[in-house]
């Protein structure tokens, strides 16, 4: 059987899965659709007339790009069709929203920066560890997330629903990484529906194993979110594998990151140090600088002073180097970037 799969990053996530596990004789494809639409190229439907069957997420506002049109056609030309739920729930994460970070764009919580500028930081850090830290709008926001979800499964006519299976299982273990990235518990579930639909079984290996199928990011579950929601597991760090490679923050560290709303992301492009004051590395002593790798990075505070020569003078917040010296420091400008 020749399947596509066609959606947003859950798609190629199920492809992938599936290439893997399903049985010998199988081909898959995946489509991710906001790249298509992006591209403003027409939806390839000479190419999906190749496949037995076409998986998709349901897409009802892009126009040209809606869902329904691709459901009709399969219909026209006898191709299976699998519709899956749209893969995102906001339960354990009330608050949170598409933001900047250090100069990229991903999952934030924008009230820790006003929790930052409004007390020091261990104050900060034990309001934040708090079951009252967001007050009642912990359930509240649960409860409006799975009506949204409940609502999208009913009008798109989804083959099947993820909402009763997140209610039943939320508690027990952490179903979403981050509101719109499912954590493989929930894909299991979800890869295990779309293969009864399609007749095809998975190898046992991939309900048994426990590796995340989409780890790139997780972002954390708040102590008092946990608490007010009775979860029976607790996952607070958080981790960003594009931007922050080679490190996962602690609840402390990733509260830090919110300590000045101008903070900047620097990369180490080549081998570099991290020097306790301007001048050629090679003349300092052990003590006083760090060995960075390629793709090291340091979070600094948008502070801006005067260079010393090619040195750049940073205050580090975090940095994945291997060293708990934070705080003023100097960096060799041409070995950053940003």
């Amino acid at each position: 059987m020749k399947v596509l799969f066609y959606g947003g990053c859950h798609a190629g996530v199920l492809r992938r899965a599936f290439e893997r596990f399903a049985p010998e004789g199988h081909t898959f494809d995946h489509i991710t659709n906001f790249t298509l639409i992006a591209s403003r190229k027409p939806f390839p439907y000479d190419y999906a007339a190749t496949f037995d069957a076409v998986v998709y997420s349901p897409i009802a506002n892009k126009g040209d790009y809606n869902t329904d049109r691709l459901k009709a056609f399969c219909e026209a030309n006898g191709i299976q069709t699998v519709c899956f739920p749209w893969l995102q729930w906001n339960g354990y994460f009330p608050g949170c929203i598409q933001g900047q970070l250090l100069g990229f764009k991903g999952w934030i919580y924008p009230q820790l920066f006003d929790l930052m500028a409004e007390m020091p930081f261990d104050l900060a850090y034990d309001m934040l560890l708090r079951a009252t830290f967001l007050g009642d709008t912990v359930h509240s926001a649960l409860e409006r997330t799975t009506e949204h979800l409940v609502a999208h499964e009913t009008t798109m006519e989804t083959d099947f629903r993820v909402s009763d299976f997140i209610l039943q299982h939320y508690k027990r273990s952490r179903l979403f990484l981050t509101p719109n990235h499912p954590s493989t518990t929930l894909y299991k579930y979800v890869a295990w529906r779309i293969a009864e639909h399609l007749g095809i079984s998975l190898d046992k290996g991939f309900f048994t194993s426990g590796s995340e199928l989409q780890p790139e990011k997780r972002v954390p579950i708040l102590p008092g979110v946990a608490d007010q929601l009775g979860l029976e597991f607790c996952d607070s760090d958080f981790e960003d594998r594009e931007n922050l490679p080679r490190r996962v923050f602690s609840l402390r560290e990733y509260l830090t990151l919110y300590a000045d709303r101008a903070a900047r992301l620097l990369r180490a492009r080549t081998h570099t140090f991290i020097k306790s004051q301007p001048g050629l590395a090679a003349g300092l002593s052990v003590e006083d600088k760090v060995a960075c790798r390629p793709t090291d990075f340091l979070v600094t505070k948008g502070l801006q002073w005067p260079m010393k020569a090619q040195d750049m003078p940073v205050e580090i917040i975090s940095t994945s180097a291997t060293t708990d010296k934070l705080g003023r420091a100097f960096v060799y400008s041409g070995h950053w970037i940003n």
